[in-house]
């Protein structure tokens, strides 16, 4: 229950992230998805597309293992891995979606 619990905040933060952003960028058309490594935006998406990538991303990645750890639960010893497992990927997307938005601040006030 409690794998499901920290999916299910882990994409709601993700989707307020992009809530936010996507009024911080409502002036934009698009958004940058992709940079080369001199800082040149390689490809665009549309703004709402960029911004629901990552928390559709992880709903594809992290759901599964959430609902695993619930319909196969693992032995005793074993469960806090699974939840902890769970927490490393919710922070890493979290991580992740906040780094792409740095970048797209950074590209699009230039």
């Amino acid at each position: 229950m409690l794998g499901l619990i920290l999916t299910a905040v882990t994409i709601l933060t993700l989707a307020a992230i992009s809530y936010r952003a996507n009024i911080r960028y409502g002036d934009e058309d698009r958004l940058p998805m992709q940079w080369s490594f001199k800082g040149e935006v390689n490809w665009s998406a549309p703004r709402r597309w960029a911004l629901a990538f990552t928390p559709i991303l992880a709903v594809i990645c992290i759901s599964p293992a959430a609902i695993l750890l619930v319909t196969a639960p693992p032995s005793e010893g074993d469960a806090i891995i699974g939840i902890a497992v769970l927490s490393l990927m919710g922070a890493c997307f979290i991580a992740a979606h906040l780094f792409h938005l740095w970048l797209i601040d950074r590209t699009v006030t230039r």
